[in-house]
C-alpha cells in the first residue's frame, strides 16, 4: 500500500521519514488538514499524468482529524486503498497521537505503514553521539551537557546546532564546550529580518526552510507576520507614489526610514508590480482576520499564508 502515517512531534525525524519513504525530486504536493479534506487529497492521487509520472502527496496535520467523525471520509479512503493510483505515495503526519475514530489511522492501523516515533523515548545523550559519530566527530559528557543547557533538551535545535558546529570546525574533530557556547545559536532580530527578505526576495524554497528553523528556536509567528506586513506594506506605498508620479517624502518621515533603508524598498518594489502588492496587501488583511477570529491554528498560520502568498 502505498499510503502511511508518520507520528512525531520533531520535524526533523518527520523530514528524515518522509525521505526514507519517498523521493522528493519527484514532484511533491502538500497539504495542510486544517484546510484541506481528504476528498481534496484523494483527488489529486487519483489524477494520472500523461506520462504517468511518480508523485508524492504530503499531508500535515493529521490529528485534526481525531475529535470528529467523518464517515465519508473513512468510505473514500477505504474506497482507495483498495484501489490505488501505483504511482503516488501518500504520506500522512500528525503530530500527536491518533485515536480510533481518526479515518486515516482506522485504514492503516492493519497494516505496517504507521510510522510511531511518538512512543519512541530516546536517550538524547546517545543520539548526540551517534550523529556526530556518523559525521566522523567526537563529543564529550561534558559538552553535550552544553549543548543540551543551552538548547533546553530540544532534538531538533541540537541536531541543527551540531550540523553548524561541523561547519564551524570545517574538519572532523572533536566538538569543544567552549565552541557550543561561542556558537549556540541565539535567535535575534536579524534573523528575524534575513527570514523577510528571503520571502521578499520570492526565495521561495530558503523562506520554508529559515521559517523552520525560527520556529523551532520558538520564534512568534505573529511577530514574523508583522515584519512581513510592515515590509510589503512600505514597498506598496513607494510603488503608489511611482504610479502617480507623487513624492515619497511622507513615508520617509512616517517610518522613519534611513537612506539604506529607502534604497532597499525601492529595489525591492521594482521586482513587483502595483496590483501585484495591492493582492498581497488583501492577502495580508485575510489572514489577519482569520488569525484574531481563530479560524487559523496560531502554530502553522504562517505557513500556511507562506504557501498561499507563493502560490
Amino acid at each position: 500500500m502505498n499510503m502511511h502515517l508518520i507520528l512525531s512531534g520533531s520535524n526533523r525525524i518527520t523530514n528524515t521519514k518522509i525521505k526514507e519513504l519517498v523521493d522528493l525530486k519527484n514532484e511533491t504536493i502538500y497539504f495542510d488538514l486544517n484546510f484541506s479534506t481528504i476528498k481534496d487529497i484523494l483527488k489529486e492521487a487519483t489524477y494520472v499524468s500523461l506520462f504517468k509520472d511518480k508523485k508524492n502527496i504530503i499531508a500535515f496535520n493529521a490529528q485534526q482529524l481525531n475529535d470528529k467523525s467523518y464517515p465519508d471520509d473513512l468510505n473514500l479512503l477505504a474506497e482507495y486503498s483498495e484501489n490505488e493510483n501505483e504511482e503516488t505515495t501518500i504520506i500522512f503526519v500528525s503530530s500527536e497521537k491518533c485515536s480510533l475514530k481518526n479515518p486515516v489511522y482506522s485504514i492503516l492501523k492493519k497494516t505496517n505503514n504507521i510510522y510511531d516515533f511518538l512512543k519512541v523515548k530516546t536517550d538524547l545523550n546517545k543520539d548526540i553521539q551517534d550523529y556526530c559519530k556518523k559525521n566522523k566527530y567526537s563529543i564529550g559528557t561534558q559538552a553535550i551537557n552544553e549543548l543540551k543547557k543551552h538548547l533546553n533538551n530540544n532534538y531538533d535545535l541540537i541536531m541543527n546546532e551540531l550540523d553548524k558546529l561541523f561547519l564551524f570546525y570545517d574538519s572532523p574533530q572533536e566538538i569543544k564546550p567552549e565552541a557550543i557556547t561561542k556558537n549556540c545559536s541565539k535567535v535575534a532580530d536579524d534573523n528575524n529580518f534575513k527570514f523577510v527578505d528571503l520571502v521578499v526576495g520570492k526565495k521561495y524554497k530558503s523562506s520554508f526552510e529559515y521559517l523552520d528553523e525560527l520556529l523551532v528556536n520558538k520564534v512568534e509567528p505573529l511577530n514574523l507576520f508583522s515584519l512581513l506586513l510592515r515590509e510589503f506594506r512600505i514597498m506598496f506605498l513607494f510603488k503608489t507614489c511611482e504610479k502617480y508620479n507623487v513624492s515619497s517624502n511622507d513615508i520617509i518621515k512616517r517610518y522613519n526610514l534611513k537612506e539604506w533603508q529607502i534604497d532597499k524598498a525601492y529595489r525591492n518594489a521594482s521586482n513587483y508590480k502595483y496590483e501585484e502588492l495591492k493582492k498581497i496587501l488583501l492577502l495580508f488583511s485575510t489572514y489577519d482576520y482569520k488569525y484574531k477570529a481563530g479560524k487559523v491554528l496560531k502554530d502553522n498560520f504562517l505557513n500556511v499564508f507562506l504557501l498561499e502568498l507563493f502560490s
